[in-house]
């Protein structure tokens, strides 16, 4: 038997696995016995694969080794009494070497110092998964390959004058901490304004551990079993320094030209670290250069593109390339303070965290209400990072969801899901803009599917409808700008979904567009001078009676398109109606004109939900992702929302292996796949959460 691998597992099923007590695995190079039972081996209860073997229900071998390493942990369920400041899942196979490096460390203080006492656990061996827990006054790590997560190290502040991983004397308390390539990081505040928390670097593979510090010389902390005595002296020749000492949160990742480690065998992990006075990156050459921001920052995290970084004190939200944010000191693009034109919606503060989703997409929470025109919640924002301003963002909150909002959102109607029908006052704009629709009569809203979260609204007859005064912000003039939003309609003849023009006498005066259909077409109208001449769009529409479908019309250049479920139906160049769309005495109105019938057209017979008006035209890319991520929003209990009545979003976590974003409030942790609330817990999440391969931590 091989180091840790079970060679063969012949004829194994699940009706004769019961009859075996437990496998007894030999650990050759650590001189341990481990034993696994059958009840222990039943909690992983997800597909594993490694080499052609899949664990999922019966065990099949049907080639390769067992690898005790790669089993995937997502049966894991522990609480500890603990209150943390920051939690990390560390997947050490998500290490350049797939966590190799764990069985090169034979020789290393820790790895050979006591085990069984009050700050070191029973095993020698460094985790394959990691649970990294920051209190404020320890840091510790417990073994994520055990479903119990008993303890393996414990690091303490410093109980007298020195050093420690959670910076210097008692004062200081930990806030963030972080784990790759075998190299943790300890970021710490401190309530003393003379005293330097900073960061602590502790390389496991080097069994080294350094406090990098502002301005004064890094502080040497020894080897990693000396982690809980206290250390004075400088770390000679060390060049490296922070903008600032108190740091709020730190990110890492590894370049694709790092350097390797000559005492690990590992490239270098690039740090970003967020102080108080703006972001220190910690090159992988052992360099250091700062942000132009100079600010508090909250949050920082890498994703494919670049680093992108939130101050609270100035609500101001940055983005920098890789290749600037290595250039030197003053880097930075300032892309929003915050800019409504870039991100669709103000966040109070910006709450206490960013999160990556996918590629260059990211999550922001908002966490404390400040006025009555910005917005708690989370909001998702899909990056367009060479050009920010055709962006999208959606908002989510416990009452409802935007979806998504491309560009220079102008307005976002219909997102509710309260089902109390409308009867007057208004009805709420969810944009930055704030400008809310009028209620006419009484607006009907129903579910727009059995159980689901979200409501579309109809009952729409001549005086029965919404509308908006001049606004102007739809004073689109020349440039782009595109209307969309979900439609349905259960008759046919000329009907008015949506118009946006100025009415005289029974006739349309002026320039405008509207959105209608006739009896067998979808139109897409604009004008420039009163349809005395006019554009038009048109595409046959399927009379799919009922059926809630994506419509998105907007004009480009010189062109007018229509796409229908994320697929374009129809281009027209515009001839007629090529002047200014500008008109300072339109109103908008939805559902109906407010004359009830003007020139045959008719109120709109369907339901509508989730209309958005953009200056923005969207790419081809952006309206596919638009309605693939919100279709799924009216199939049968759809939830849409986060958990509960709280919006105050405490904590983020995405998890790259099964792509899910878990969002903490005091209701419990909400369960994003994309969109869509898949599941939730009714735990109240505090500070923190971590995920990773299916574990999910939480304070």
């Amino acid at each position: 038997m091989s180091d840790k691998k079970i060679t063969e597992l012949n004829n194994i099923t699940s009706a004769n696995l019961s009859d075996v007590d437990e496998f007894v695995v030999v650990d050759i190079s650590g001189d341990e016995t481990k034993a696994i039972t059958y009840g222990e081996l039943k909690q992983f209860n997800g597909a594993i694969s490694s080499d052609g073997l899949t664990v999922n229900g019966d065990i099949t071998a049907t080639g390769g080794d067992l690898n005790l390493d790669t089993l995937d942990l997502n049966a894991i369920a522990a609480t500890k009494a603990v209150t943390a400041v920051d939690v990390f899942v560390y997947d050490t196979s998500k290490d350049s070497d797939g966590g190799a490096w764990r069985k090169r460390t034979q020789g290393t203080s820790w790895y050979n110092e006591t085990l069984n006492t009050a700050t070191r656990g029973s095993r020698k061996e460094f985790p394959a998964v990691a649970v990294i827990v920051a209190e404020a006054d320890t840091v510790t790590i417990y073994d994520g390959d055990d479903p119990s997560l008993p303890m393996w190290m414990v690091a303490n502040r410093f109980s007298g004058s020195g050093y420690s991983w959670i910076g210097f004397n008692t004062t200081s308390t930990a806030k963030a901490v972080s784990m790759l390539n075998g190299v943790l990081c300890v970021g710490s505040t401190d309530s003393a304004s003379n005293f330097r928390p900073g960061l602590a670097v502790i390389d496991f593979g080097a069994d080294s551990a350094v406090l990098i510090l502002e301005p004064a010389d890094p502080k040497d902390l020894k080897t990693i079993s000396e982690r809980n005595v206290g250390a004075n002296l400088a770390k000679l020749n060390d060049v490296r320094r922070l903008v600032n000492s108190y740091v709020r949160d730190v990110a890492m990742t590894v370049l694709p030209d790092a350097p390797i480690d000559s005492a690990t065998g590992l490239p270098v992990p690039t740090i970003a670290v967020a102080t108080d006075g703006g972001v220190s990156v910690i090159k992988d050459d052992g360099t250091v250069v700062d942000s132009a921001a100079t600010t508090a920052i909250t949050s920082v995290i890498f994703c494919e593109a670049g680093l992108y970084y939130i101050s609270v004190s100035y609500n101001a939200f940055y983005f920098s390339t890789i290749a600037d944010a290595l250039s030197g000191d003053g880097f930075g693009d300032n892309v929003g303070s915050p800019n409504p034109s870039v991100l669709g919606v103000l966040m109070p503060t910006w709450g206490s965290k960013l999160n990556t989703t996918v590629d260059n997409d990211f999550s922001i929470a908002g966490s404390s209400l400040a006025n009555s025109s910005v917005k708690n919640g989370l909001m998702l924002h899909s990056a367009n990072v060479s050009n920010f301003d055709v962006g999208m963002s959606a908002l989510l909150t416990s009452t409802y969801n935007t979806g998504w909002m491309n560009g220079d959102i102008k307005g976002a109607f219909l997102s509710d899901t309260d089902d109390t029908d409308l009867v007057g006052g208004t009805d709420n704009d969810r944009s930055v803009k704030v400008n809310p629709l009028t209620v006419n009569g009484t607006v009907t809203r129903t579910a727009v599917a059995t159980g689901a979260d979200l409501v579309a609204y109809s009952g729409f007859s001549a005086s029965n409808y919404l509308e908006q005064p001049y606004n102007s912000d739809l004073d689109f003039g020349t440039s782009d700008f595109c209307v969309m939003g979900w439609a349905s309609f259960t008759s046919t003849g000329s009907q008015v979904l949506l118009s946006r023009t100025a009415i005289s006498g029974g006739s349309r005066t002026g320039a405008g567009f509207q959105i209608s259909n006739s009896s067998d077409s979808f139109i897409f109208d604009i004008t420039d001078d009163g349809y005395a001449s006019f554009d038009r769009a048109e595409v046959p529409f399927a009379n799919n009676t009922g059926v809630m479908q994506h419509i998105c019309c907007l004009r480009s250049g010189s062109n007018t398109y229509i796409y229908v479920n994320g697929v374009l139906a129809v281009t027209k160049a515009i001839s007629n109606a090529a002047g200014s769309l500008s008109n300072a005495t339109a109103t908008l109105t939805v559902g109906a004109y407010p004359a009830g019938t003007v020139i045959g057209q008719f109120p709109w017979s369907g339901s509508l939900a989730l209309l958005r008006i953009s200056a923005t035209a969207p790419t081809a890319e952006q309206i596919a992702k638009i309605y693939n991520d919100e279709k799924v929003l009216f199939q049968e209990n759809a939830q849409a929302t986060l958990y509960g009545t709280s919006d105050a979003v405490t904590a983020l976590a995405h998890d790259d292996a099964t792509d899910l974003l878990h969002v903490g409030t005091s209701a419990g942790r909400s369960v994003f796949q994309g969109l869509r609330r898949v599941s939730n817990t009714t735990t109240a999440v505090g500070t923190a959460i971590s995920a990773s391969n299916g574990l999910v931590v939480e304070e």
